[in-house]
């Protein structure tokens, strides 16, 4: 049983009574505790988020200027990405580029977030790692 449920147990027996201050001040009671567990599902509710926050961040890693997001299983480690570097940097959003659909054989990616393009370059064939040119936008935040 809750302390809702205590509470509004209460409040029938001291109806019965018919003590209108006690009633009162039960009902007050009551709408504290009501307030008092809204806060904390929020509480929770923020917890959960910067938790998960915290795990996101701590699998960015940044390799030729973009952001990767690596995830560890038992025996590999698989990566994710390309992801906006500037909108990382700035507001820990990770935000994957993506490729223009107007033009599907071009390499070039954009972070549909803060609109940059990037120009991607493949330099080393054997393993297709990419190497960023994004006009030294977000030189200055690496």
């Amino acid at each position: 049983m809750s302390i809702y449920d205590d509470l509004k147990q209460a409040l029938e027996v001291i109806q019965k009574g018919g003590n209108i201050e006690l009633i009162k001040k039960v009902i007050d009671i009551q709408k504290q505790a009501m307030d008092l567990m809204e806060e904390n599902i929020a509480i929770k509710e923020e917890n959960k988020s910067l938790q998960e926050s915290l795990k996101t961040k701590e699998t960015m890693v940044l390799e030729n200027g973009f952001y990767w997001m690596e995830i560890k299983n038992q025996n590999e480690t698989k990566k994710e990405g390309p992801f906006c570097p500037g909108c990382w940097i700035k507001e820990n959003n990770p935000i994957p580029l993506v490729f223009n659909p107007e033009k599907p054989y071009d390499s070039n990616r954009k972070c549909p977030g803060c609109e940059v393009k990037f120009v991607m370059e493949i330099y080393e064939e054997s393993s297709g790692s990419y190497m960023a040119d994004h006009n030294d936008q977000y030189s200055d935040l690496m």
